[in-house]
């Protein structure tokens, strides 16, 4: 569900400063589940997610990106990013239905340089 109430959650905030559109959803209550969605490179939806440290391992990470599917008119494309480090991350989207179709590298420049 939408949770204006997390919009400045720190992975929402992530999201809004690479991408437009950032919005949060979550489960009714709390915030160990912490969905984002916005618009990314090309236009295209992109969902980010995190899970508290206290409620990981749970599948809930996994459920969360199941039902963000729902968010998105059917076939229309949902772009899932994770750094192929981070093995649960990877782990989830794979558990979600998530399949892997290619890889990017965002690089962005470091505005504080004076170079």
């Amino acid at each position: 569900m939408r949770r204006p109430d997390l919009d400045d959650h720190p992975r929402v905030r992530y999201a809004a400063a690479f991408r437009t559109d950032a919005r949060a959803f979550g489960l009714t209550d709390g915030d160990d589940v912490v969905v984002s969605l916005s618009t990314g490179i090309g236009g295209l939806q992109e969902i980010g997610v995190e899970v508290a440290p206290g409620a990981r391992g749970q599948g809930l990470g996994a459920e969360a990106l199941r039902a963000a599917s729902a968010l998105i008119p059917e076939g229309h494309p949902l772009i899932a990013s994770a750094a192929p480090g981070n093995v649960v991350a990877v782990q989830a989207l794979l558990a979600s239905d998530y399949e892997v179709v290619g890889s990017r590298q965002v690089v962005v420049r470091d505005l504080r340089s004076s170079r």
